[in-house]
């Protein structure tokens, strides 16, 4: 079985100022997230409570008409982000991470 590419979508700059990114963890890498997080009592317990909560509050963002997309985040690449930016690996670099993430797949050349 081949593996499937993400098909990179392109947003006007536009588009991209109203919209905003969410860290998106697959199963594999949830424990290494726990694992590197400065403050891993204030996570969910297991994938599945995790994607309760994460579509929950995508859900409330999008009611307020804010464009919401999920952005694959790879773990290991956002652990080293947070040490070369100096930061504590939590929720709040995840989401900056993100929209970095989300800017670069869309707006770079």
């Amino acid at each position: 079985m081949g593996s499937r590419k993400r098909k990179t979508r392109r947003y006007s700059t536009e588009y991209v100022g109203k919209a905003s990114g969410v860290a998106w963890y697959d199963r594999e890498q949830g424990p290494r997230w726990r694992q590197g997080a400065a403050d891993p009592e204030r996570l969910e317990e297991t994938y599945e409570e995790w994607i309760a909560m994460a579509e929950q509050a995508i859900h409330e963002i999008e009611a307020t008409g804010m464009l919401i997309e999920r952005v694959p985040v790879d773990t290991e690449e956002l652990i080293a982000w947070c040490n070369e930016q100096g930061r504590p690996i939590d929720g709040a670099a995840g989401a900056e991470f993100a929209g970095h993430q989300f800017r670069k797949l869309h707006l770079s050349d």
